[in-house]
């Protein structure tokens, strides 16, 4: 059989039987479209839940020094050393904050507010939307001071205006009850607080030490020490777990479908076709289908992900596997299904 006789002839099937053609055609967009349809949406919760992740601090770390200053306590970290991991490419912002001890808050008396020199790092880090020269006040603070956003403040003779840390749990807990003071960063020693852009506390561990050369210096997660604890996410965003089930489902239809066609295929071979000639009819017909399903599933992709490309393209490369995956299944149990016509006319005479 020449190919242009194979689809023909495929074709005058489809239209001879449209109840079966209709539901195998359901059943392909199903299993295209139910894979790429999760893998987009669970692409989507992902990144979701990533970006919640950051903006709640998951990422962020402290890193303090151990070394013993002359005068007693601990050395602290130089602000412009800490400010310069922000240029490398792991880290998105870094700053160092410095208690001032015994400063005075305005009138406020003594104790309950902490009063903290920070670098500019820690304001951008914050994200406070100051510009420079504000101080920042944390959520506790503010109403404890009786203080609004562009109010002015005075912290042991240095005025400024106010900016507001805003409420975000995990990110600005830990500076609730703080008065954040700018400061330069060559001035200050203390607290190195760092973000990073999405990595683990070995990875910045790692890198922290080996500029840290021979001093002794030590990496936390920052939510050791505000208690909100925002779990990094890192999900599989895919549909493949539910490729198998689709495939078994699909060759359950497309068994049932040859099976209720055991007559046409005694036809073919009683007018002279051969194996490979039926096989490629029948082939041809569930490939128009598939032709006709994938702008269907696409488009189910296309919903399942907002139509928001990125993931779009994760569902779409789930979509395409399991589509290979069918027309694969499709070949090997169109060829087992259709035996050779010796086979066929014996079970023929049994069934007589």
């Amino acid at each position: 059989m020449t190919f242009r006789s194979v689809v023909v002839e495929a074709l005058s099937n489809l239209r001879a039987t449209p109840i079966r053609a209709l539901l195998l055609l359901v059943t392909i967009v199903a299993c295209l479209s139910a894979p790429g349809y999760v893998a987009a949406r669970f692409s989507s919760n992902a990144w979701r839940n990533e970006e919640s992740a950051v903006r709640h601090g998951a990422y962020i770390y402290i890193v303090e020094s151990r070394d013993a200053a002359p005068g007693g306590g601990r050395l602290g970290i130089l602000g412009a050393e800490c400010e310069q991991l922000a240029q490398l490419a792991a880290f998105t912002h870094a700053g160092t904050i410095a208690a001032l001890e015994n400063a005075r808050i305005g009138a406020h008396p003594d104790g309950g507010i902490e009063a903290l020199a920070a670098t500019p790092g820690i304001f951008e880090m914050l994200s406070t939307g100051a510009t420079e020269g504000y101080s920042a006040v944390g959520t506790v603070a503010s109403r404890e001071l009786g203080l609004r956003r562009g109010d002015t403040m005075t912290v042991d003779g240095y005025r400024s205006r106010v900016a507001m840390l805003p409420d975000i749990a995990g990110r600005t807990d830990y500076f609730a009850r703080t008065v954040l003071v700018p400061a330069l960063p060559q001035t200050i020693r203390g607290k190195c607080i760092l973000e990073a852009g999405q990595k683990d506390v070995d990875y910045v561990d790692e890198v922290v030490q080996a500029l840290a050369g021979p001093r002794d210096w030590q990496v936390s997660k920052f939510s050791d020490y505000s208690g909100y604890r925002a779990a990094d996410v890192l999900a599989t965003r895919s549909g493949l777990p539910l490729a198998g089930l689709c495939c078994a489902a699909f060759c359950v239809v497309l068994t049932l479908f040859l099976a209720l066609r055991k007559g046409t295929v005694t036809a073919y071979f009683v007018s002279g076709a051969s194996r490979v000639g039926v096989s490629s009819i029948f082939l041809c017909e569930l490939y128009v289908l598939c032709a006709i399903a994938v702008p269907s599933a696409l488009t189910a992709t296309m919903v399942g992900a907002r139509m928001d490309m990125r993931d779009a393209r994760v569902g779409v490369v789930d979509l395409a596997l399991v589509a290979g995956g069918l027309l694969a299944l499709s070949l090997i149990v169109t060829h087992v299904l259709i035996g050779s016509p010796s086979k066929v006319f014996e079970m023929g005479r049994r069934a007589e």
